[in-house]
């Protein structure tokens, strides 16, 4: 199954449920065990198990001998070391003393994924939106994940003016962070120019991004926006 806790950073803990292991032979069984291949990017925090002990050193489960039609349950939970090797992938198989045993009707491996955003990706501004298709950009949002692996992608800021507080003299900001340029990826400006690094006479209203992985941090002055980090 898939887990999806959306944010992830390092230090944060995530945790692998195992609903139920049961007995279903003629009799008990011995040396009953759960090996877990634990992805890279994450070490052993605790164990939460109805029976026995977790091994950390060789990472399985030991539940001893089952008697016939016992069943138990536990919750393995892992501290994250690298965000940046998300998603996490576990892989869980049965042993006893007799053999391997089965999963899900006779499936050999159960994996669970863990699906994030991760501090690696992006720093945890609220209000993220990942898009993979054309996208105007809204006052709301702070952070654009731009995915180009499918057709090109233009960006449409709104018109400088209208997310500009003059009373304030300060503009709505956005974070726009490219995951992947198979494609081009355009930024354009439905009036004013974006000023790149450089003056006002050397800017026009489009902004094209070179670098998978590249942030930047654009704001409107109310005539114009400005390229604030590139």
């Amino acid at each position: 199954m898939t887990i999806d806790y959306k944010y992830l950073s390092v230090g944060d803990t995530v945790c692998t449920p195992i609903e139920r292991v049961f007995n279903s032979s003629i009799g008990a069984v011995s040396g009953a065990k759960i090996r877990v291949t634990v992805p890279p990017g994450v070490f052993f925090k605790s164990a939460n198990l109805s029976k026995g002990a977790y091994n950390t050193l060789e990472n399985y489960w030991d539940l001893g001998t089952l008697r016939k039609n016992q069943f138990e349950n536990g919750n393995i939970c892992w501290t994250v070391g690298n965000d940046c090797l998300l998603p996490y992938t576990f892989t869980f198989d049965v042993f006893t003393d007799s053999g391997a045993a089965c999963i899900n009707n006779d499936l050999k491996s159960l994996c669970i994924k863990i699906d994030a955003l991760s501090d690696c990706r992006v720093n945890l501004y609220k209000r993220i939106t990942e898009i993979n298709v054309d996208h105007t950009i809204r006052f709301y949002e702070d952070t654009i994940l731009v995915n180009a692996i499918n057709n090109p992608i233009t960006l449409t800021l709104p018109e400088p003016n209208t997310v500009y507080n003059y009373a304030t003299q300060g503009g709505t900001q956005w974070y726009i962070k490219i995951l992947n340029l198979d494609n081009p990826v355009t930024l354009v400006t439905p009036s004013g120019k974006i000023v790149d690094m450089s003056t006002i006479g050397d800017s026009i209203n489009t902004y094209e991004f070179t670098l998978v992985g590249q942030t930047v941090l654009i704001q409107s002055t109310g005539t114009n926006y400005i390229i604030k980090r590139s």
